[in-house]
């Protein structure tokens, strides 16, 4: 941000909007690149959800859903979440990202007092009933514990995206489940690559299993599959 607010680009910019006249449809937009929209967004400054919200209505992606429940979370939406747990559910069972997103929500439900659900379902107990069914009818465990184990019996696998499968299993088990990694999470990315159809195989996908291992801490296994990819 201080790069961009001493750059040339930056200083043109001030310079052009300074001589312009006000009617100039440009008169008025001090942030053309997003810069400024950019850094309110990672200070928690903008909020978002509400148009994702609007999106996901319409749009059944799984990418967008899957992606959309921890920022819903996050908010404390709960009923846009749930939302978009039944489309990726319904719509997408077999997706890669559907029961590691599924997970998300149950943690957060699970780890919810009481008073925090109702305060996410508009103070209605009404609603809070509905969603509580819902969310069990979703397949949510009764504790928190038996997550690992609802993920394992439930995750894909052996599908035409093996490579996303096993990174979806790694981001979950590291950042939602507190499992430590384990060298098995790293040999089995490696045969995740190898087995990975290559009509189906992409490359940032690669990229992003390999940082993820990295950060892990599993340099040996990251790497193998380095040279192996």
């Amino acid at each position: 941000m201080e790069a961009y607010l001493q750059s040339d680009d930056y200083k043109k910019l001030m310079e052009t909007l300074s001589k312009a006249e006000d009617e100039d449809e440009y008169k008025n937009d001090t942030d053309p690149q997003g810069f400024f929209m950019y850094k309110k967004l990672l200070d928690g400054e903008l909020d978002l959800t509400n148009w994702v919200e609007q999106v996901a209505r319409v749009n059944t992606d799984a990418n967008l859903n899957a992606k959309a429940i921890p920022a819903f979370l996050e908010k404390g939406k709960i009923l846009p979440a749930m939302k978009s747990a039944i489309c990726l559910k319904e719509k997408h069972a077999s997706d890669p990202k559907t029961a590691a997103a599924l997970v998300k929500l149950f943690k957060k439900w699970l780890t919810m007092p009481e008073a925090e659900k109702l305060e996410a379902c508009g103070k209605d107990q009404r609603i809070l009933n509905v969603v509580g069914h819902e969310i069990a009818d979703l397949g949510c465990p009764s504790t928190e514990g038996d997550l690992v184990i609802w993920f394992d019996a439930n995750r894909a696998t052996g599908g035409k995206h093996t490579l996303e499968e096993c990174h979806e299993a790694i981001k979950l088990r590291l950042r939602y489940l507190g499992q430590p990694a384990s060298e098995e999470w790293g040999q089995a990315a490696v045969e995740a690559l190898a087995s990975n159809p290559k009509a189906t195989l992409r490359i940032w996908n690669i990229i992003k299993t390999h940082k993820t291992l990295l950060k892990a801490g599993l340099n040996a296994q990251a790497a193998a599959f380095k040279a192996k990819g």
